[in-house]
């Protein structure tokens, strides 16, 4: 009896040590296949998911690396090392991203690796590097990634480098520039199986529309982010989509949906913790309770934002954060904070858009240009050596044909007359040729010169400007003291001035965006009454000023819409009336009306009782920045006012003219076309 339970016993310890054997033997396959197939499976899956989950893509990095490294290859712990930069610099994380994307270069230049995963780390790093704040160094590792990128023939990555780039002029502020480069990476992407990064571009489209001042632009990309985030349920791409979208609404002015927005995008940053999505979510619903005159809760989010800001040394975050407790500053008449606050802002726009960061940019961009020039000069070379050949060939028929038919030799002698001229012809267009191409470089050359100028007098004058005008400001208000009246005037005129000026600047900008066809027009059917009446309200003060009297004529009846874009023709109207106000008399008048015409337009009038233009200067009037004769009269003004208003009401199809007597006054106006059908 008791052998058989011993041989029972027996029996089940053996059954069970086998079937323990079973699953140890089964687990050591699976490690083994899983690092088999590491670089086709576990590499690309981590690759996405620190798009989605950037937390545990780290973790995985670091997993793999720390328990099978020495079952690792060179190009797979390269590889791995890129990920987890990457994986950092979506977290924020970007001293420790810097790092260990530098180890894997050092570790990358002790063997073979491929141009791929070499670009893939510039490309971590250039990411950790533009978190710092260090623009230069970051554009330079971006340009390395898209030379690895374009050696691999990865349209994808190449995309990822336009981006890259993208980003780096949005931080100079070289707005036009960077939509450029977006452009250019929706054209290389696939939006069905790249549709992350599809996704992506279009966001960032979306908000450098925001910045560059044309939102309603932006909302149209946002939207169709936030669509294809959702389509693919990726909860990052969706809290970055509402982030944006929720930038748009505050600047729009919906600070009730701007919160809601927000609000949501940094519920799903703190849940992946995204350090820098969450930042910027903590920074705009400050300016939204800011706005909304909640200055508790504004600053309630400002520190929360400035404290992560502080932490990961969140150079582009922190020049805008500073800005916002500035204002809270001053808003509690905390003058001496503020002041400090706006010290910090000023220093971290000037780290962020100096003069050397801007033409380091725009010599990467000339450099780009350059080497497509350089690609363009390749093909006429390769177009004159086939014609060359092709004149060989014909040349060799021609001694054929001479030796063959030696009895013709005047036909001989006219062939050789019209391959002559033919020569002569070819040599002609060549030298065309040449010099258009030269004329073409030239233009291309003063074009770039005259933007990148424009990029530095917007940068180095508006900067120290905002800054004489801010500190006058304060000065007028006395924080630091009672001023006498001889400061006080000294004062004033030192605040008028840098104002004048300042707005010099921005009429040379509004022109030269003008002359390039920058500004876009949104057009829409306006009803023209609708228009002078929300004019009057924005000119009152002018008015009031001089003590004018402001005659507004009836509005005929019946009157069609016209094509408009409405802001823009309430720009050019309440210029003409400030123009009638200051060039007229004081305790004068001022008459504004609308008629209709036969000809199937609307005619706006402006009239005053003022000192009136002199005939030799009518050519001069629609001139930029030339005053008319006006230059010495003690009245400012820059002269380009009614430059800018011709150009503008020109693009609306409209015209504009104007009457005037020496000592009577003037009577300035536009003519829109009605629409048809009415």
């Amino acid at each position: 009896m008791r052998i058989c339970r011993f041989l029972s016993m027996l029996f089940i310890i053996l059954t069970v040590a086998a079937q323990v054997g079973n699953v140890l033997w089964a687990d050591d396959i699976d490690h083994g296949s899983e690092d088999a197939a590491l670089t086709a499976g576990v590499l690309g899956a981590i690759r996405e998911q620190i798009d989605s989950d950037p937390q545990q893509a780290l973790h995985r990095t670091r997993d793999i690396l720390e328990k099978k490294n020495s079952a690792l290859s060179l190009q797979e712990k390269v590889e791995l090392m890129g990920l987890q930069s990457g994986a950092q610099a979506r977290l924020g994380n970007f001293k420790s991203g810097l790092e260990t994307g530098r180890q894997a270069l050092e570790m990358a230049a002790n063997g073979d690796v491929t141009d791929r995963t070499i670009a893939y780390v510039y490309h971590s790093i250039g990411r950790n590097l533009e978190g710092l704040g260090q623009l230069p160094e970051a554009m330079k590792s971006y340009q390395r990634a898209y030379e690895k990128y374009d050696r691999a023939g990865d349209q994808r990555g190449l995309a990822s480098s336009n981006l890259n780039f993208a980003g780096l002029f949005v931080g100079a502020k070289l707005f036009d520039k960077a939509i450029v480069e977006y452009e250019k990476a929706l054209k290389l992407l696939d939006p069905e199986k790249d549709i992350f990064l599809y996704t992506r571009t279009l966001n960032n489209l979306g908000f450098t529309h925001v910045e560059n001042g044309t939102a309603t632009q932006a909302l149209g990309y946002l939207d169709m982010a936030r669509e294809l985030a959702q389509k693919m349920g990726n909860e990052l791409a969706i809290a970055y989509t509402f982030e944006n979208s929720g930038e748009v609404l505050y600047y729009s002015g919906q600070y009730e949906r701007a919160a809601e927005y927000l609000l949501f995008a940094l519920g799903e940053a703190q849940k992946s913790g995204l350090e820098p999505l969450e930042t910027v979510a903590y920074h705009f619903l400050g300016m939204v309770e800011f706005d909304r005159g909640n200055i508790e809760d504004a600053e309630y989010y400002a520190d929360k934002a400035v404290q992560i800001a502080e932490k990961n040394e969140d150079a582009i975050n922190l020049a805008k954060i500073y800005g916002l407790l500035s204002k809270l500053a001053r808003e509690q008449r905390d003058y001496k904070e503020a002041l400090r606050y706006q010290d910090l802002t000023l220093q971290y726009e000037d780290n962020l858009a100096s003069e050397n960061i801007v033409k380091a940019l725009s010599l990467l961009e000339t450099e780009f240009q350059l080497k497509e020039r350089q690609q363009q000069i390749e093909l006429l070379q390769r177009d004159n050596e086939i014609q060359r050949l092709s004149l060989k060939e014909q040349e060799t028929f021609r001694f054929m044909g001479i030796g063959l038919v030696i009895v013709l030799c005047f036909s001989v002698g006219v062939l050789l007359y019209i391959l002559r001229i033919k020569s002569q012809a070819t040599a002609l267009a060549r030298v065309r040729e040449k010099d258009l191409l030269e004329s073409k470089l030239s233009a291309e050359a003063a074009n770039q010169a005259k933007s990148e100028f424009l990029s530095y007098m917007s940068h180095e004058l508006r900067t120290p400007l905002n800054a004489v005008m801010g500190f006058s400001e304060t000065l007028r208000l006395q924080v630091f003291g009672e001023l006498n009246a001889k400061q006080k005037e000294y004062i004033d005129h030192i605040h008028e001035g840098a104002a004048l000026l300042l707005k010099l600047i921005n009429d040379l900008l509004h022109l030269s965006k003008i002359e390039t066809g920058a500004v876009e027009l949104d057009l829409r059917p306006c009803d023209v009454g609708e228009v002078v009446h929300d004019v009057v309200p924005m000119v009152q003060h002018l008015i009031k000023r001089k003590q004018v009297q402001l005659h507004e004529g009836k509005i005929p009846e019946g009157l069609a819409p016209v094509l408009i874009d409405k802001i823009r023709l309430e720009q050019v109207l309440v210029n003409l009336i400030s123009n009638a106000v200051k060039y007229g008399r004081d305790d004068g008048s001022v008459w504004l009306s609308v008629e209709k015409k036969n000809d199937g337009h609307v005619r706006i009038s402006v009239k005053d009782d003022g000192i009136g233009i002199s005939p030799d200067q009518f050519g001069n009037v629609f001139m930029p920045f030339n005053r008319a004769g006006m230059e010495q009269s003690g009245i400012e003004g820059t002269g380009a006012g009614l430059s800018i208003a011709k150009s503008l009401v020109e693009a609306m199809k409209g015209g504009i003219g104007f009457e005037s007597t020496l000592g009577t006054g003037s009577c300035f106006w536009i003519d829109l076309p009605m629409e048809a059908g009415e």
